[in-house]
């Protein structure tokens, strides 16, 4: 039996309307840079479900905490001590946190501001 070409037509375009939909609501990732001069960049804004990763990019270590916003306090790993070490957090309330580097007390703080989801 042979299907119809506008039938076929429409599956295809209904198949590929549904994998940009699941596309579009992947979750998206923010890059944060750990350096010697502190959080390059200094403050981004993501939405509920989306990613932060925290990725050392000299050769010192860093230890990472959340001083302010929903679930304050210390992050594991406790240290990333190499380049190239990561951590990638995925904030799940609406709010404004507020990051530190405590083995590095006298760089700047980073904020983070987490937005209700628009996906």
């Amino acid at each position: 039996m042979r299907v119809p070409t506008i039938i076929a037509s429409a599956l295809l375009i209904a198949c590929a309307s549904v994998s940009l939909a699941s596309s579009a609501a992947a979750s998206r990732e923010a890059v944060v840079y750990l350096t010697k001069a502190g959080f390059s960049p200094r403050s981004a804004a993501i939405d509920v479900g989306d990613r932060v990763r925290f990725t050392v990019r000299d050769h010192k270590a860093h230890q990472l905490a959340k001083t302010s916003g929903p679930n304050a306090g210390a992050i594991a790993p406790d240290v990333l001590e190499s380049q190239g070490n990561s951590v990638t957090l995925t904030p799940d309330e609406v709010g404004t946190y507020t990051y530190v580097d405590r083995l590095n007390p006298r760089t700047p703080d980073f904020r983070l501001t987490v937005r209700a989801s628009r996906h």
